[in-house]
Parts: structure tokens; sequence; C-alpha cells
């Protein structure tokens, strides 16, 4: 998902439970990525986007994100 967002020129924002692993992102141009282990994902996205939250959130997966992405 997030190459389908980079070929729309998007910031992209990438979540996961642990620290990133470069070669996960090789070739994307990520604007953040947020540690959902350290951080609260809705108060870091509020940080990120200057309080503006986002306009589109993939999850791929589903699970614990699930709601908090919605």
């Amino acid at each position: 998902m997030l190459q389908l967002g980079q070929t729309h020129n998007a910031k992209l924002i990438a979540v996961g439970r642990k620290p990133p692993v470069r070669e996960s992102f090789a070739g994307l141009d990520l604007f953040a990525y947020v540690d959902i282990s350290k951080d609260n994902l809705r108060e870091a996205v509020q940080e990120l986007t200057e309080g503006k939250g986002v306009d589109v959130a993939f999850d791929c997966v589903g699970g614990e994100l699930f709601e908090p992405v919605l």
C-alpha cells in the first residue's frame, strides 16, 4: 500500500510495533515512521500533521491497529 501512496505523491507515514527495518522501506520516501510500542499512534499523527490528521489510512492486516486507524 505504501507504494500505491507514493505513486500518488502522498506523504507516507508507516506504522509498526517495533523499530523500523531499513530494508523494509527500501525505495520508499517515508515522511515518518511511528513505532507504536513507544508512541501513541493518535498523538504521533496529530503532531506529525500539525493537528490536521490524515486524508487516507490503510490497515491491510486488521487486528490491534484497526480501531486507531479509524
